[in-house]
């Protein structure tokens, strides 16, 4: 999900957020963000930590490309523990079956 650049900053991220985690409450929630390294990122991956995220530095994920320019690497983030390399895989697989019709 995405709050509008104007928008940012005033609390709707974090409040979407935690309708979401509620929602899932019984379930581990992953999402994908891209590497850590540049200040937008950076960012990204700040506001989910400080939202209980936490960061699977060492398991990542390629995205394939959309229009066939390579893929892109991503890490994934969980909530409200670290993933297993087993759940890593899982969500690889599914991710790659139900998005992308890959698997």
């Amino acid at each position: 999900f995405a709050v509008n650049f104007e928008m940012r900053g005033n609390g709707y991220g974090t409040l979407t957020l935690k309708k979401v985690l509620d929602f899932y409450k019984d379930k581990k929630v992953v999402l994908e963000v891209e590497p850590p390294i540049e200040d937008y990122p950076k960012k990204r991956v700040e506001f989910y930590k400080k939202n209980g995220f936490m960061l699977n530095e060492s398991l990542f994920y390629e995205q394939p490309s959309y229009h066939g320019e390579g893929a892109l690497t991503l890490n994934l983030m969980s909530y409200p523990t670290l993933l297993t390399d087993e759940e890593a895989s899982e969500f690889k697989k599914n991710t790659l079956n139900t998005a992308y019709k890959i698997i």
